[in-house]
C-alpha cells in the first residue's frame, strides 16, 4: 500500500506534474478572485444588511406611530364631543328615570360599537371614573382589579397617555397591546372621567415579527428617557432598566454584548430597538462563503478529473509506444500499423515505424549475407576435391582388383564409391531419411572393414519416418564422432534411432556405450563459439549444428546426455519438412 502511494505521489511522474498544473490553474484564480470578492462582497452584504434592517425599522416605527395616532383619533371622538359629555352627565344623574337612562346607555354603546367596527385595529374600550372605581359601557369583558393608570407610559400629553406594550385588559387574553387613556374635558359637572382604548392583539404581533429580516430578531421598546418598557431579552435587557443611546440621533446602530442594536426613534422620543446577534448578521456572508467554497471544491474536483483524463490519454499512447519498442527489441516486426489518432503522437509513431522497417531490412540483409556465407563455406568443403577425378580413379582401382580376383578390394571400393557419390553428389541438399540411412550403412561397412569389426552399429528406423526429408550428410558425423572419440575397448556399440514424435516433429538419436564426456566438454559443444568447436569431436558436431540452423531455423533442439564411463546420447528434434527447406 505504501509502495503504491509512493508511486502515486512520485514527483517525477507525468501524472503528478499534470495534477499539480491543473490544481494550480484552478486554485490561483480561485484564491485571487475569492480574496478580492470576499472583502468586496463582505462589505456590500454588511452594508446592505444594516441598511435593510434600518429601513425595515423605519417602517415599523411608522406603522406603530399610525397605530398610536389611530388610538388618539378614536379617543378624541369619545371625549371631545360635547354631546357625549352631556349624555354621560345625564346618565350619571341619579334623578333621571331608568327608561331614559337606558336610552342614553344604548346611544353611547352604539357609538362605541360604531367606532370599534370602523377601526379594525382597535380592541377593548370603555369609560372609567378612578375616584369611584367605576367602569362604564365596556365593549368586552374586562379583567377585575386592573387599574389602567398602572400601565407603562410610552408617551405623555396634558390630557392623554399613550401606554404599552402591556397585556390586554380583555378577560380572556394576555396578548400584548398598546393603549390610550384620554381625559374628558368640557363637562364641569362630571367627575374626572377617562376613556380607555387598546389596540387589537394583531397590531403588536404584526408590528414585531421575529423573522422579518431573514434572521431572528428580538425587540426592545423604550420611552423618552430611554427606560426599557418592553424587552424580548429580559435577562440581558431587563424592563425598567436604562438603555444608553445617543439622544440626538433618530437612527443609530450600537454594539453590545456580542449583538447589534438598531434603534429607531418615533414621535414623543420613544424608540424601538431591534437586537440582532452578530452571528445571525453574518449568516448571509457565511452562506455566500459556503457556496463559493463548494464551487471552488467542485472546480478543483473537475480539474483533478480533467488531469486524470489527460494523463490517461497520454499514458495509453505512451504505453502503446512502449509496447511497440519492446516488440521491436524482441525482433517482432509483423505488428500492423496502429494509428494513435493524435497528430503529435502519430508523427512519432510514423517515424518509429519507418525506423523499425529500416531495422528489419538491415537484419534481413545481415541474415541473408550470413546464410550465403555459410552456404559458400559448405560448398567450398564439398568442392575441394574434384568428384569426377575421384570416381574415375576408384573405378580404375576396382577394375584392376577384379582382374586380379581381389573381391574384398572390389567390395571395399564399391562401398567407398557409393559413399562419395552420396556425399559429393549434386542431386540436391535434401534427401529422404531412407537414403541418408543407406549411405550411413555403407559408411559403417567401410569403417568395419577398416577397424576389423571391433564395434557394432544397430539401426532402429521407424517405417513412418523413412520418407521424411532431411539434410544430406547430417547423421554420419555423429556416428563418426562416436567411433573415433567414444570407444576405448573393442566392444563398442552404437544405436541409431529415427522416429516420428508427432505430426510436426521427428527425433534422431545416436547413442554409444563409450567413454562419455565431462559436463565442461558438453557445455563447450552446445554453447561455445565456433572457434571452441573446431577441434577434436567438435568439428563434426559444429558441422551438424550449423547445417541444422541453416535448413531448419530456430525450431530445432539438440540435447546431449552423457556420463563418464557409461556413454553418450545425442538427441536432435527437427520439424517435419513438406518438401524442400523451410521458409
Amino acid at each position: 500500500m505504501i509502495t503504491k502511494l509512493g508511486k502515486l505521489v512520485h514527483t517525477n511522474t507525468l501524472r503528478f506534474k499534470l495534477v499539480v498544473i491543473m490544481i494550480a490553474n484552478v486554485l490561483i484564480p480561485i484564491l485571487l478572485l475569492g480574496s478580492i470578492s470576499f472583502y468586496s462582497i463582505y462589505s456590500i452584504l454588511q452594508n446592505n444588511i444594516e441598511k435593510g434592517v434600518q429601513s425595515r425599522m423605519k417602517e415599523i416605527v411608522h406603522t406603530m406611530q399610525s397605530s398610536l395616532d389611530n388610538l388618539g383619533y378614536a379617543s378624541r371622538q369619545l371625549t371631545l364631543d360635547g354631546d357625549i359629555g352631556g349624555r354621560l352627565e345625564q346618565y350619571m344623574n341619579p334623578t333621571i328615570p331608568n327608561n331614559l337612562k337606558s336610552d342614553i346607555q344604548s346611544d353611547i354603546e352604539s357609538r362605541l360599537t360604531l367606532i370599534s367596527y370602523a377601526n379594525q385595529g382597535l380592541g377593548a374600550m370603555y369609560y372609567f371614573i378612578p375616584e369611584q372605581k367605576l367602569n362604564l359601557f365596556e365593549t368586552m369583558l374586562i379583567k377585575k382589579n386592573v387599574n389602567p393608570m398602572d400601565f407603562p407610559v410610552l408617551r405623555s400629553e396634558p390630557v392623554t397617555l399613550y401606554q404599552g406594550p402591556h397585556p390586554s385588559i380583555y378577560l380572556y387574553s394576555d396578548n400584548m397591546v398598546f393603549s390610550i387613556i384620554q381625559e374628558m374635558t368640557g363637562n364641569k359637572n362630571l367627575p374626572k372621567t377617562y376613556v380607555y382604548i387598546e389596540t387589537n392583539f394583531k397590531v403588536f404581533r404584526d408590528l414585531f415579527p421575529k423573522d422579518a429580516f431573514g434572521f431572528h430578531v428580538n425587540y426592545l421598546i423604550t420611552d423618552g428617557s430611554q427606560h426599557i418598557l418592553y424587552s424580548d431579552l429580559a435577562k440581558t435587557y431587563p424592563v425598567n432598566s436604562q438603555l444608553t443611546l445617543a439622544d440626538n440621533k433618530a437612527s443609530q446602530i450600537v454594539s453590545k454584548h456580542g449583538q447589534k442594536l438598531f434603534a429607531e426613534r418615533g414621535e414623543g422620543d420613544w424608540s424601538i430597538v431591534a437586537v440582532v446577534d452578530k452571528n445571525d448578521l453574518s449568516n448571509e456572508i457565511i452562506s455566500w462563503s459556503t457556496r463559493y467554497t463548494l464551487i471552488a471544491i467542485g472546480s478543483l474536483a473537475i480539474s483533478l478529473l480533467l488531469a486524470w483524463m489527460t494523463w490517461r490519454i497520454i499514458h495509453q499512447k505512451l504505453h502503446l509506444l512502449k509496447n511497440e519498442i519492446k516488440m521491436t527489441a524482441d525482433l517482432q516486426f509483423d505488428r500492423p500499423y496502429v494509428p494513435m489518432n493524435i497528430v503529435e503522437f502519430d508523427e512519432v509513431i510514423d517515424r518509429f515505424y519507418l525506423m523499425r522497417t529500416k531495422i528489419r531490412d538491415l537484419i534481413i540483409e545481415v541474415e541473408e549475407k550470413e546464410k550465403n556465407k555459410r552456404k559458400l563455406e559448405v560448398q567450398k568443403l564439398k568442392y575441394q576435391i574434384n568428384p569426377h577425378f575421384i570416381h574415375n580413379t576408384l573405378n580404375t582401382i576396382q577394375w584392376i582388383a577384379r582382374m586380379h580376383k581381389q573381391e574384398e578390394i572390389v567390395n571395399l571400393v564399391s562401398v567407398f564409391s557409393r559413399i562419395l557419390h552420396y556425399n559429393l553428389g549434386k542431386e540436391g541438399e535434401m534427401v529422404q531419411i531412407r537414403e541418408e540411412i543407406n549411405a550411413l550403412k555403407d559408411y559403417v561397412t567401410l569403417q568395419k572393414i577398416r577397424y576389423n569389426h571391433h564395434f557394432q552399429v544397430d539401426f532402429h528406423i521407424d517405417p513412418l519416418a523413412e520418407e521424411l526429408i532431411i539434410v544430406r550428410f547430417l547423421i554420419q558425423p555423429l556416428v563418426e564422432n562416436a567411433m573415433y572419440h567414444g570407444f576405448a575397448d573393442d566392444d563398442g556399440q552404437i544405436h541409431v534411432r529415427v522416429f516420428k514424435e508427432s505430426a510436426t516433429f521427428f527425433i534422431i538419436e545416436v547413442e554409444d556405450n563409450g567413454q562419455g564426456m565431462t559436463l565442461e566438454t558438453k557445455e563447450k559443444l552446445l554453447y561455445a563459439e565456433n572457434d571452441a568447436r573446431k577441434s577434436g569431436l567438435g568439428i563434426g558436431f559444429n558441422f551438424v549444428n550449423q547445417t541444422i540452423r541453416e535448413y531448419f531455423g530456430e525450431q530445432h533442439t539438440i540435447d546431449i546426455h552423457s556420463e563418464i564411463g557409461k556413454g553418450t546420447l545425442i538427441r536432435i528434434r527437427l520439424p517435419i519438412l513438406s518438401g524442400g527447406m523451410t521458409e
